[in-house]
């Protein structure tokens, strides 16, 4: 992780615990997709059987932002775990810590 607040985190090449079970705000994902497009599913926990909350979707051969709406993110009150699928090449989270 960069920084303790807010930042990026990554880039991640693997399923990631990303904030280790502390509260988050995610702001976007940047996905880089290879011949297929890959797919990255934010979860509300520390794990990948954790309740699935948002799944983006990344563009075959591009690497592209992917905001998240509303403007102040989405909050993950158990924390940020992020898996992908095989056709992700890499992602970077961005987002904060929030509470204490």
């Amino acid at each position: 992780m960069n920084g303790d607040r807010i930042g990026y985190f990554g880039p991640y090449t693997a399923d990631q615990n990303v904030s280790s079970g502390r509260a988050f705000a995610c702001y976007g994902v940047k996905v880089l997709s290879g011949a297929i497009a890959g797919t990255v599913n934010l979860r509300n926990g520390t794990t990948a059987t954790d309740t699935s909350i948002i799944v983006l979707e990344g563009t075959a051969n591009k690497q592209e932002m992917l905001p998240i709406v509303p403007g102040k993110g989405v909050v993950f009150p158990s924390g940020l775990f992020a898996d992908m699928d095989a056709n992700v090449t890499n992602y970077v989270v961005f987002g904060e810590f929030v509470g204490g």
